[in-house]
């Protein structure tokens, strides 16, 4: 019943804050690969002008001058072609500077927005677009990656009862990433997107008390977790192996789901 509640919010119609904040992501993805695609140009066009001159200049004049017998300074010339390759370089570093500051102006301009956006509206409290927010963050779609701020949007959302951000914000916790680790909030964090009927929290929170991170080693516990998890439709295969294994381990040991202690 759990899980039915929480799809049904997930199919909920976009509000006019998730609206704005997709188009700001994709507005911000499109400009960048413009952009990687201009850079792209240009440094082609300048790595075509060096070879071109290379070819013109070293090459070909050279040749051309032997076989008619005109190199008559040869001092003079190396001197002249020494200062023509000497600014030859300098204006490509120049080009390849400026193009690398233009990178970071944008990059820096478009996570303002970004950021602009989510502020403007977080206080509507749309816990769905703060989660795609910290996604955003944590996957660097759009943004350059940055997973402390993905946990701090992860919060927000997990804070108004979204079962993924729950997740995320556990997974978070419990590795240390983005945020100090801290065992007993992961599981506390689990322990809410468990009761909404979040699947790998579920598996998640099983491994926790078969293994005692972080607390009391409790097969009961663990069991009942696995087997929860299995019943809510735990979707990756190779979880499903496990926590089937793990099951079978612990009834082979005598642990029952029915004494477990849930709170």
């Amino acid at each position: 019943m759990e899980k039915q509640v929480t799809k049904q919010e997930n199919n909920k119609p976009p509000s006019a804050f998730r609206r704005k904040l997709n188009k700001a992501i994709v507005s911000i993805c499109m400009t960048k690969y413009l952009f990687n695609v201009v850079i792209v140009f240009i440094l082609g066009l300048v790595a075509s002008g060096i070879l071109f001159t290379i070819k013109e200049r070293v090459i070909i004049n050279p040749i051309e001058a032997a076989s008619d017998q005109l190199i008559k300074q040869p001092q003079e010339v190396s001197d002249t072609s020494f200062f023509y390759y000497y600014f030859i370089v300098m204006a490509v570093v120049l080009i390849i500077g400026c193009l690398i500051w233009a990178y970071f102006y944008i990059e820096k301009k478009l996570r303002w927005k970004l950021d602009v956006i989510a502020n403007r509206y977080r206080m509507q409290g749309d816990a769905e677009a703060h989660f795609n927010l910290g996604e955003s963050y944590y996957n660097g779609r759009g943004v350059s990656r940055d997973v402390t701020q993905a946990v701090i949007w992860y919060q927000k959302a997990a804070e108004q009862d979204y079962a993924k951000a729950q997740l995320k914000l556990g997974d978070c916790l419990f590795d240390g990433y983005g945020i100090v680790k801290d065992m007993p909030q992961a599981i506390n964090w689990y322990n809410k997107a468990a009761e909404q009927g979040i699947a790998e929290a579920q598996y998640n929170l099983g491994t926790i008390y078969e293994k005692g991170n972080g607390i009391e080693k409790d097969g009961n516990t663990a069991l009942y977790w696995y087997e929860k998890a299995i019943r809510e439709g735990l979707e990756e295969k190779r979880l499903i192996s496990l926590a089937k294994n793990c099951i079978k381990e612990l009834e082979v040991a005598g642990y029952s789901s029915a004494k477990a202690k849930i709170a």
